[in-house]
């Protein structure tokens, strides 16, 4: 049974005075965006949504939802300690953080070899393109899911990774389940354009 939604809150823009859309979430609050200005208002939620949209947030962290993203990042990048020196000296004790930043490989080496990685991950979606220099180019489509919740609403969103053969660093973004409706909307409209008849 698919669940309730709290009821819609309009938040109104102070410079356009227009309704700003629901566009993120923190951790504690809810994130709207006017599309005429840009202006992002953060507010806490009311209990009902509350209930609705953070309920899921703990569970979450005890799902595998970043399992198939994390052994890609752990194949593919090097673990870098560093020390945070404001908070150790916040807490007295040394703070140390691991994190993944730097790719071990580029290029045509990293494409060569994440080809083969994804022909063994079928959760892994790899998309050929081109790049601006018309040299073949990848998209990697990385799903998180919660599978506590079942494969559709246990969809968490897609981690997609740009890489070419003549980039050092790949560019890595975000698509929100919702950002993924919207481009494959956006390129069902190119497609109308691309296929009516040009005139002479």
């Amino acid at each position: 049974m698919a669940e309730d939604k709290p009821k819609i809150r309009y938040v109104m823009c102070t410079n356009c005075k227009v309704r700003c859309s629901r566009a993120d979430r923190t951790q504690t609050h809810l994130v709207y965006a006017c599309s005429r200005c840009g202006l992002r208002v953060s507010v806490e939620p009311t209990q009902e949504e509350r209930t609705c949209y953070f309920k899921t947030f703990e569970q979450l962290m005890q799902t595998d939802v970043r399992d198939v993203w994390e052994k890609f990042e752990r194949f593919f990048l090097h673990e870098d300690t560093h020390v945070d020196e404001g908070l150790s000296a916040l807490i007295g004790e040394r703070a140390e953080f691991s994190e993944f930043k730097r790719w071990k490989w580029a290029g045509y080496e990293l494409m060569r070899r994440v080809y083969d990685y994804v022909e063994a991950c079928p959760e892994i979606t790899l998309v050929c393109c081109d790049d601006h220099e018309c040299t073949t180019s990848y998209l990697v489509l990385i799903p998180f899911r919660d599978t506590a919740r079942g494969p559709q609403a246990g969809y968490v969103g897609t981690k997609v990774i740009f890489m070419s053969q003549g980039q050092q660093e790949p560019a890595v973004f975000w698509l929100h389940p919702r950002n993924v409706k919207a481009l494959m909307q956006g390129f069902r409209e190119v497609r109308k354009v691309g296929l009516q008849p040009v005139a002479p």
